[in-house]
C-alpha cells in the first residue's frame, strides 16, 4: 500500500478547522493512486458508491489522522457532508471531462449562470434521482454541450455539490 499523500492545510495553526476543511483535508490526505482510481470509477453514481465503499478503512483512518480533529457528532456529520461533497465533485468533474470533454472552467463558467430559481428547484431535488433534476440544469447543459442523458446525471450530481459545497462554507 502506497503512503497517504501529505494533506493539504486544512486551516491556520491553532484556528478550529471547518467541516468543509477537513472533508478536503481527508480527501487530500488519501494516496494519490486512491483519489485517481475514485474518479476513474463509473461510469454510473453506483459504480463510484461501490469504488468509495471498497475503500481500505484502515487507509481512511490512516487520512483522517493526518487532518484536524472532529469533535463532536454534529462536527462529524457535517465534515461527513463536506467529504461526500468533495469526492463528488472531484468524480463527476473527472468524469465529465474525460467521457464529454468538459473542463473544470466550463463547469465553473456555466455554474454562474445557473440562476437562483433554478438553484432553489435543485436544491429541493437532492433527494430525487437525478433525472428528476435535469429540468434544472438544462440550460447549463445546453451551454456545454451536453445532451447524453448519463452526462447530464453527472452534471446534475456536480452541480448538487455545488449547492453543499457554498452551504458548508466554501
Amino acid at each position: 500500500m502506497a503512503a497517504p499523500a501529505a494533506p493539504a492545510p486544512a486551516s491556520a495553526p491553532g484556528a478550529a478547522a471547518g467541516p468543509l476543511a477537513i472533508g478536503r483535508c481527508v480527501w487530500e490526505a488519501l494516496p494519490k493512486a486512491t483519489r485517481d482510481a475514485l474518479v476513474a470509477a463509473g461510469p454510473t453514481v453506483d459504480d463510484f458508491g461501490r469504488a468509495v465503499d471498497a475503500i481500505d478503512s484502515s487507509l481512511l483512518d490512516v487520512a483522517r489522522g493526518q487532518c484536524p480533529p472532529v469533535t463532536s457528532k454534529a462536527q462529524a456529520d457535517e465534515v461527513a457532508a463536506g467529504w461526500t461533497a468533495t469526492i463528488i465533485t472531484a468524480w463527476s468533474a473527472a468524469q465529465l471531462k474525460s467521457r464529454y470533454g468538459v473542463s473544470e472552467a466550463a463547469l465553473q463558467t456555466s455554474w454562474r449562470h445557473v440562476g437562483p430559481a433554478a438553484r432553489q428547484a435543485l436544491a429541493a431535488d437532492m433527494v430525487k434521482p437525478p433525472e428528476a433534476a435535469r429540468p434544472e440544469i438544462a440550460a447549463q447543459a445546453r451551454e456545454l454541450g451536453l445532451v447524453d442523458p448519463a452526462a447530464q446525471d453527472l452534471l446534475v450530481f456536480w452541480s448538487m455539490t455545488q449547492l453543499k459545497l457554498a452551504a458548508l462554507g466554501d
